[in-house]
């Protein structure tokens, strides 16, 4: 089966599995603890935070495919900034299709899949990638800096970051997987 064929068959059976009760529940509860995530990000400044829900939106992505995790990482950006105010900032739209990306991407990278540190890794380059190309230029239009100095400032972060988040990544999704496998929750 081509690369393309088997990642639109992911989203399509990803978009049917959301109608069932048992998905619609688990992507509520995802939703509620990406929230929870989201409010202990650790700000280091106005442009720079370690987050860690992209491993929700990864969980996502794992138990529903890449149409729960678009759907767990926009509803979960907008709760999570109705939620918290905005934690001194506005909301912007750009964000929210951000990590609704992140979620798909990793659906398209976890479900299904047998659990390797390649996937890892890979989960691991999605969110490099957010935060590098488009937080940064959300960044840049929400506080007039140039896009150059949004990328420069926040490159050293996010590459230390990603052996580290590709690591919580493989260990997170591989026990997940594993647990949610013998419980009957996921079939692949």
């Amino acid at each position: 089966m081509s690369f393309f064929k088997k990642n639109l068959t992911k989203i399509i059976e990803s978009g049917v599995g959301l109608k069932k009760t048992t998905n619609i529940v688990i992507a509520g509860l995802l939703i509620a603890l990406y929230v929870v995530i989201a409010a202990t990000n650790v700000k280091i400044s106005d442009v720079l935070q370690i987050r860690f829900g992209f491993i929700i939106l990864s969980v996502a992505g794992l138990v529903g495919g890449p149409i729960m995790g678009l759907c767990v990482g926009a509803l979960g950006d907008i709760l999570s900034m109705i939620l918290s105010g905005g934690q001194g900032s506005g909301f912007f739209f750009g964000f929210t299709l951000s990590y609704a990306l992140i979620g798909f991407f990793a659906g398209l990278i976890f479900y299904k899949a047998k659990i390797t540190p390649i996937h890892a890794l890979l989960g691991g380059i999605v969110e490099f990638a957010n935060a590098m190309l488009l937080n940064s230029l959300w960044l840049s239009i929400m506080t007039g800096a140039s896009y150059s100095s949004m990328f420069i400032t926040r490159l050293p972060k996010n590459i230390i970051m990603l052996p580290i988040n590709s690591m919580l990544l493989f260990i997170v999704i591989k026990a997940l997987a594993t647990a949610l496998r013998k419980s009957k929750v996921i079939d692949n």
